[in-house]
């Protein structure tokens, strides 16, 4: 009864630990989850061989989760990534360089500050991380590239 206990306990603690170190993204994030993976494969390899079948299914269980949390949904977001990344490559170069003005809402004479500031203003309301639109902060973007590249090409031609 105690050795179940201490598994228990056991268990308690490396879930706390892989809570733990899910809030900060980290290396200890990929070492806790190894020795998790290790220790549950351990201790299911132990229980078999011991003749406990009933409770051995229970952490090769545990060690399959945490080896797909971490392989599976690794590739999966890499996936994603690589196409929302081709999905922002399709549409740009697609904008001139008067709907670039009007996009950041500033006139063909703005300064370089008045250009800078106004395209923060917008990727501040637009960013995808503060609930905005991907695709419209990358037009934003987009936008500010083309003017400030009309505009070093203007001082290059003098």
């Amino acid at each position: 009864m105690i050795f179940f206990l201490g598994i228990i306990f056991l268990l308690l603690i490396i879930f706390f630990l892989d809570w733990l170190s899910s809030k900060k993204r980290n290396e200890l994030n990929k070492k806790i989850n190894l020795i998790i993976i290790f220790i549950s494969l351990g201790i299911g390899i132990f229980l078999l061989v011991g003749g406990l079948y009933l409770y051995s299914p229970l952490f090769f269980s545990i060690a399959a989760w945490f080896l797909r949390k971490r392989i599976i949904f690794d590739m999966l977001l890499n996936i994603f990534r690589n196409k929302q990344r081709v999905n922002q490559n399709e549409y740009k170069h697609n904008l001139s360089l008067k709907e670039s003005y009007e996009l950041l809402g500033i006139d063909e004479n703005a300064s370089l500050e008045v250009i800078i500031k106004s395209h923060k203003e917008l990727i501040r309301k637009l960013h995808p991380d503060k609930g905005g639109n991907s695709y419209l902060s990358a037009r934003v973007n987009e936008a500010r590239d083309i003017i400030l590249a009309d505009r070093e090409r203007r001082e290059q031609n003098g």
